[in-house]
């Protein structure tokens, strides 16, 4: 048993199926033949091939286990044979959850083609497209359904392409029209008795296994069921075919009597079949799987089971062996679309009941374990969360009306987290809701309800969601105000509290002017508590002065950053020696933009010293870093590669891969800074492989950009274009937080110095999309252009735009860049009352300051 002990434990689920090992280009990824070979089928070929030539799509339809891939693959052998297309693409749709990721695979596979004289014709075959449109209620998800939609629209306008899509039943629009479908059912008994000869023969049994009679009587038994036929053949090996008949046509009759006038007993009946192949003691254990919606994790299955990792990949490989299963990545199976609703037929009322609650608790506690992988795996997070959606969902709905309400709000502010940026706002939207709901039963405002509501504020600050955390600050800040400092016990250190999270936000969201505002007001208040006794006040007091040292430090207010660092260092010392040292660190970085370089590495220094006693490697070699950061500022680049190979060194001694490509990385821009650039380049690559190793595509793509920047700088743009490209795949995956408009205006100006005009407009434009979509979704502006736009609306919105106007003028007699000029044109028609849209389509405006106006535009 191997499928899982070889699987890399960090590849990704979006694997593309491996091309025919004929190594023939034409078939694009279609998968082999059958063992057992394709049998009948003639009226289902002729009809598809008809519909073909007089449309650009069709749609195969028909039950789970019926054959309808293997006819589409044989569809596709026939006519490529006949020479009636030139070339097929086959994509297992559950592969790619989103039309982004859809669209990327079709474009790699059909440069071939355009790349060819003429193009020439294509079928592509798009299997299970269902797969990805459904949830465990099921809903469909609008957005991934019409993204998706549009991908295969504008692949089935593309001259020479036509679109085979096969699906189970019958699709949500904009899929469900009449006229484009075939619907395969059963095969008909000569045809099943054809295809269950050659399932035994697949299987090593001899003519001599059975009479033709046998097999016949056999085929008819299972209803001609595609999937049951092949089954039968491992059946009739394992107990002869007059058992298999009599056991096939016994379970039919009771999946009959159980489930009466239901269409899925014959593919029950193929389950059942498969079920017989595993050992005794697997088929004993996964009938838990009945509660699980046709996935499941490793992780989560092994707690419930008590079992060891061996034991449960063990279990795992034989149900993959048994095709009951699939591996997908990160530790996940994708189960049999049957195989949950038939195991849990087998349970009782109340075996059903216990095993809901124990499934839903471990769906919990592995959600929480995926909101702790965010910061540090946030692909592992990402991908996880999206297969394990159904799961999840099915989970908290499960524990609403059971779990305590503080435990419900608890977890469903985890899931909204992990979903933010999945693509599926439905799914997010139902869970929203159910906090929401939950939160009203939550009584009185008292501490529970501010520890609920201040988690809620740090995840969306950790998620990146900085306007919703700056609004949940606010709103917590406010309620504790009206309630009073006499509304329950600890309520004034709660306040305080509040106003050291404000600050908090308000810092970390670019607003260090109203950060130390509020971090001052909270500082105050908790020296009042540690004056009155409070010791754990006197900890956020400095904690306060610390973030108010940061948001100075970001002012350019050095000297007084420094002030507040020293302060927090003398407060620390000989009370908290990790706090002590990381003030310390912060202290030396405010001596190095001071230009104290001496002192800077002095500060650092002691810092690692500290750490050093405390025997914290991570943070010895942060302080390493650090050290080497002042030396690359004074230009003392070799005091600097030392302090980095020191820090790498601590990362390889305590095999931290991470820290090993974070310290490659930072090698590579001090080489670059050195203007060794082919050095950097290497150096680069060599951290890029690492976080390609240990599967974190977040970091991968922020490396690549270090790379595509200095191949421009060497003038190599075709490698650098590759890079961007890769950079720009490995974002994708993690939303706005990975910033991919940056990535994407990169490769703007390289296509533009390249004098490619279409590639350029295109790059820009995609980077304007996507910027816009960050600040829709309630991200800060990353120009200042905004804070005019915001500027120009209040004096609209106030009918006084004359200082407005002045203030505008004034800009024209500076010397601007170009692109500020383009922007403060378009301004200045808003405020003479313009609203045409496409003020903001100026090529010669930045991207950014496009999209601020876009908004602008919008709201007016």
């Amino acid at each position: 048993m191997t499928h899982l002990k070889k699987a890399d434990a960090t590849s990704s689920g979006n694997q593309e199926i491996a091309p025919s090992e004929t190594g023939d280009p034409r078939l694009g990824f279609l998968p082999p033949p059958p063992t057992h070979g394709f049998v009948g089928r003639a009226q289902e070929l002729e009809a598809i091939e008809k519909q073909l030539t007089d449309q650009s799509h069709v749609v195969l339809k028909g039950p789970e286990g019926q054959g309808k891939t293997s006819l589409a693959t044989a569809l596709a052998r026939h006519l490529l044979n006949t020479q009636k297309i030139d070339r097929v693409v086959f994509v297992k749709m559950e592969r790619y959850s989103e039309a982004r990721a859809l669209e990327d695979f079709m474009e790699k596979a059909l440069e071939p083609v355009e790349q060819a004289l003429g193009g020439g014709s294509t079928l592509m075959i798009i299997d299970d497209l269902e797969s990805v449109l459904v949830t465990s209620e099921p809903i469909y998800e609008l957005a991934v359904t019409h993204g998706i939609s549009e991908v295969c629209s504008r692949l089935g306008q593309i001259r020479g392409v036509k679109l085979l899509l096969t699906a189970w039943d019958q699709l949500p629009k904009p899929f469900d029209q009449k006229g484009g479908e075939v619907e395969i059912g059963p095969m008909t008994n000569a045809d099943a008795t054809v295809l269950l000869t050659q399932a035994m023969a697949a299987t090593g049994l001899g003519s001599d296994a059975a009479t033709a009679d046998e097999i016949s009587e056999l085929a008819a038994a299972s209803g001609g069921h595609a999937r049951t036929l092949t089954e039968l053949g491992h059946e009739i090996r394992r107990v002869g075919i007059q058992n298999a008949t009599e056991n096939l046509s016994a379970h039919i009759r009771d999946l009959q009597e159980k489930y009466p006038g239901e269409p899925e007993c014959l593919l029950f009946a193929s389950i059942g079949l498969s079920l017989e192949r595993l050992s005794p003691e697997t088929r004993e254990k996964i009938g838990i799987l009945g509660v699980f919606q046709n996935g499941a994790h490793l992780d989560v299955l092994r707690a419930m089971l008590n079992m060891d990792q061996e034991e449960i990949r063990d279990m795992a490989d034989e149900l993959i062996l048994a095709g009951l299963a699939e591996h997908q990545g990160y530790g996940y199976m994708k189960l049999r679309t049957a195989l949950c609703p038939y195991l849990l037929g087998e349970m009782d009322t109340d075996e059903i009941r216990g095993t809901c609650h124990n499934w839903a608790k471990k769906m919990m506690g592995f959600a929480e374990s995926l909101y702790g992988q965010i910061g540090k795996s946030p692909q592992l997070a990402a991908s996880l969360s999206l297969l394990e959606l159904p799961n999840l969902l099915a989970a908290l709905e499960h524990l609403r009306d059971i779990d305590p309400p503080e435990k419900i709000v608890d977890a469903a502010a985890n899931l909204e987290t992990l979903f933010q940026n999945l693509g599926r706002p439905q799914a997010l939207a139902r869970v929203a809701e159910i906090r929401k709901q939950t939160s009203e039963q939550l009584g009185e405002w008292g501490h529970s309800r501010f520890e609920i509501e201040k988690r809620a504020v740090e995840r969306s600050l950790e998620s990146g969601q900085f306007r919703q955390a700056r609004e949940g600050a606010d709103a917590l800040l406010t309620t504790c105000l009206d309630a009073g400092p006499d509304a329950y016990e600890g309520a004034v250190y709660d306040i305080a509290t509040a106003c050291l999270l404000q600050g908090s936000v308000l810092g970390m969201s670019g607003a260090p002017e109203a950060a130390i505002k509020a971090l001052s007001e909270a500082q105050r208040r908790f020296r009042e508590l540690a004056n009155a006794g409070n010791m754990n006040a006197v900890d956020m007091a400095s904690s306060a002065v610390t973030e108010m040292g940061n948001c100075l430090l970001f002012l350019g207010h050095l000297d007084e950053a420094a002030e507040a660092y020293e302060d927090a260092i003398a407060r620390y010392k000989g009370t908290d020696d990790l706090r002590h040292a990381s003030c310390q660190g912060q202290l030396g970085t405010v001596r190095m933009h001071q230009k104290r370089y001496e002192d800077a590495v002095a500060a650092h220094e002691s810092a690692r010293d500290t750490f050093e006693r405390l025997d914290d490697a991570d943070n010895i070699a942060i302080a390493w870093h650090n050290i080497a950061r002042v030396h690359k500022e004074a230009g003392a680049f070799q005091d600097a590669e030392r302090a980095y190979r020191s820090a790498l060194n601590i990362a390889l001694q305590h095999k931290n891969r991470h820290g090993e490509a974070f310290a490659r990385s930072e090698m590579g821009s001090l080489y670059a800074a050195m203007g060794q650039l082919e050095v950097a380049v290497a150096v680069y690559h060599q951290a890029a492989e690492t976080y390609v190793q240990i599967g974190d595509m977040f970091k991968e793509g922020t490396c690549r950009d270090h790379i595509a920047d200095t191949l421009i700088r060497l003038n190599r743009s075709d490698e650098a274009r590759q890079e961007l490209e890769r950079a720009i795949e490995c974002k994708r995956a993690f939303g706005h937080v990975a910033e991919i408009w940056k990535t994407w205006d990169i490769l703007h100006d390289l296509e533009q110095a390249l004098g490619n005009a279409e590639a350029s407009v295109s790059a820009r434009a995609q980077a304007m999309r996507t910027y816009l979509e960050s600040r829709r979704t309630g991200r800060e502006s990353q120009t200042p252009l905004s804070h005019l736009c915001a500027l120009v609306a209040k004096a609209i919105q106030e009918k006084d735009t004359n200082q407005a106007r002045e203030m505008l003028e004034g800009y024209l007699n500076q010397d601007v860049k170009p692109w500020v000029l383009a922007a403060i044109r378009v301004l200045q028609a808003v405020l003479e009352g313009s609203r045409d849209a496409s003020l903001a389509e100026n090529p010669e405006l930045d991207y950014m300051d496009a999209a601020e106006l876009t908004l602008l535009l919008e709201h007016l």
